[in-house]
C-alpha cells in the first residue's frame, strides 16, 4: 500500500495531504507575493458639477438659474457672414475673390499648392521686405524648413524624364 491510499481511509488527513502534494514551487521571489494593482486615480475626488446647476459639495443652497438670453440672429457677424461667396459669379469681373481674402496674410492671398511651394512663395514675397531684419529667428526657421523639404524631396521623390535621355 503506498501513502495516498492510506491517508484516503480518513478524509481529514487526505485533505492535508493534498495540500502538501498540490503546492508547487515558484520561481521567482516576486511572484510569491500577489500584490493587487493600485486602485487608477485612488482618492482623487471630482470637483466637476454634478446634474443642472453647478454645486459645492457642502452648499445645500441652490445656485439660481441663469436669464435666458436669445442670440440676435441679424448682427452684423451673422447677417453678413458668406456674402462674398459667390462674388465671382454673381459680381462684375472688377472684383475677384482673392482680393476679398483679407484675413489671409499677403504672401498667401491666392496661393495654390503644397507646403513646399507655399513657402517658396512666402520667401519670395518677404524677400524684398525687413523680415529678414526684423525677425531674423523666423526667417532662418523659414530657410531651414525649405532646405528640409528640398532635400527630403530630392532624395525621396522622382522627377520626370528630361529631354537629354
Amino acid at each position: 500500500m503506498n501513502c495516498l491510499t492510506k491517508l484516503c481511509s480518513n478524509s481529514l488527513s487526505l485533505v492535508s495531504a493534498f495540500h502538501r502534494v498540490c503546492v508547487q514551487a515558484v520561481r521567482n521571489k516576486s511572484m510569491t507575493k500577489l500584490v493587487p494593482p493600485p486602485r487608477p486615480r485612488h482618492g482623487y475626488c471630482i470637483r466637476l458639477h454634478k446634474g443642472l446647476l453647478p454645486r459645492l459639495p457642502d452648499e445645500k443652497r441652490r445656485l439660481p438659474m441663469p436669464e435666458y438670453r436669445p442670440s440676435d440672429a441679424w448682427a452684423p457677424k451673422r447677417a453678413l457672414f458668406g456674402q462674398n461667396d459667390y462674388i465671382d459669379i454673381l459680381g462684375n469681373e472688377n472684383i475677384h475673390p482673392v482680393s476679398l481674402q483679407y484675413h489671409i496674410p499677403f504672401y498667401a492671398r491666392g496661393m495654390r499648392g503644397n507646403e513646399f511651394r507655399m513657402l517658396l512663395h512666402k520667401r519670395k514675397m518677404l524677400q524684398s521686405t525687413d523680415f529678414a531684419l526684423r525677425r531674423p529667428k523666423k526667417w532662418q526657421d523659414l530657410n531651414k524648413r525649405i532646405r528640409y523639404i528640398r532635400r527630403w524631396m530630392n532624395q525621396k521623390t522622382q522627377t520626370g524624364m528630361t529631354s537629354q535621355y
